[in-house]
């Protein structure tokens, strides 16, 4: 069946095979989740009639070594011939399109995922994709899809959530939680400052207390912070940097050190510290695109005129600066 889906998906199905797809989708649920998943990989994937069948095989193969190295089962070997077409070409998607991440697909309705030290991306069984940031993890709670669909985050990760309007998808963590019928946003779990911040970039989105005694509702170019039994700020957001852990941009235009300093720390995942208050007022214009955390030090130790040290577990700027 995963064959006669991804030629209905291209369009390159006959009338027989788009009423027998068409059908088959429409006998139960688990029929149409199952549709619903591949469908998503297909959007996120582009049209793949374009691989040779030598292509497929090929990706395939060095699709499984790296899984078998991954997970430490390197003494295991697959044919291509072993797993149905559409695996084989998810696979070569994933060589092909997500060089610099990691993609899991996970047809499991609850279990625990870790992105370790590399950006990895999460398709869940309603379709929707989650985006880890490094030592992030995601939660899938039991149950997900019957009534509600309920995650758990430690860390940081972007959402793209399918819309079921009757399903409402609810991420939760240590310091708040949100809820949500179809959007995407951005969600930051700080340990300094004990709080969730959440960023939207489309539709809306419900931010609460984890005792749900106070919520606010962010649309895109807002942004929320849930402070632990405490309080709800609600800012303007008009930078794209909270993605910068995810797309490698940075761009600052006469920010302040102050507030260069989260951006860095989401995407080298690594404190930062002042050993200067007054530097922290310094402001900075520059733009970097995947650059590595050196070259953005030098940059800013020379335009702002401080020095910094680098240590194992953080980074310290001091002197007069400005």
């Amino acid at each position: 069946m995963e064959e006669l889906i991804i030629k209905f998906l291209n369009g390159e199905a006959n009338a027989h095979e788009r009423n027998e797809v068409e059908a088959w989708r429409m006998s139960n649920p688990e029929n149409q989740k199952k549709f619903s998943r591949i469908e998503r990989i297909w959007e996120e994937s582009g049209r793949i009639h374009g691989l040779t069948n030598e292509d497929v095989d090929r990706e395939w193969q060095f699709f499984l070594q790296n899984v078998q190295k991954k997970i430490g089962e390197g003494s295991r070997k697959g044919t291509a011939n072993q797993y149905p077409l559409f695996w084989k070409i998810a696979a070569a998607i994933a060589v092909f399109a997500v060089a610099i991440y990691s993609l899991i697909y996970f047809q499991n309705s609850s279990g625990t995922y870790t992105a370790d030290q590399n950006i990895q991306e999460v398709v869940l069984e309603d379709g929707t994709i989650v985006t880890l940031n490094k030592s992030a993890s995601l939660t899938v709670a039991s149950g997900f899809g019957v009534q509600d669909r309920k995650v758990h985050l430690k860390g940081e990760a972007f959402f793209d959530v399918k819309g079921e309007p009757h399903k409402p998808f609810i991420v939760q963590s240590k310091y708040g939680e949100l809820e949500v019928l179809g959007t995407s946003f951005n969600v930051y779990n700080d340990e300094a400052t004990r709080s969730m911040s959440v960023t939207v970039s489309t539709g809306k989105v419900e931010v609460r207390q984890k005792d749900r005694s106070a919520s606010e509702k962010l649309t895109p170019g807002m942004e929320g912070v849930v402070f632990y039994n405490s309080r709800i700020e609600v800012n303007k957001n008009t930078s794209d940097n909270y993605l910068a852990w995810k797309t490698g941009v940075m761009d600052f235009e006469n920010e302040s050190l102050k507030d260069i300093i989260p951006v860095l720390k989401s995407t080298y995942q690594i404190e930062f510290e002042l050993s200067d208050r007054e530097i922290a007022s310094c402001t900075l214009t520059a733009h970097f695109e995947d650059a590595d955390i050196d070259e953005v030090l030098k940059v800013i130790s020379s335009t702002l005129n401080i020095q910094y040290k680098k240590e194992e577990t953080k980074v310290v700027f001091s002197g007069q600066g400005c």
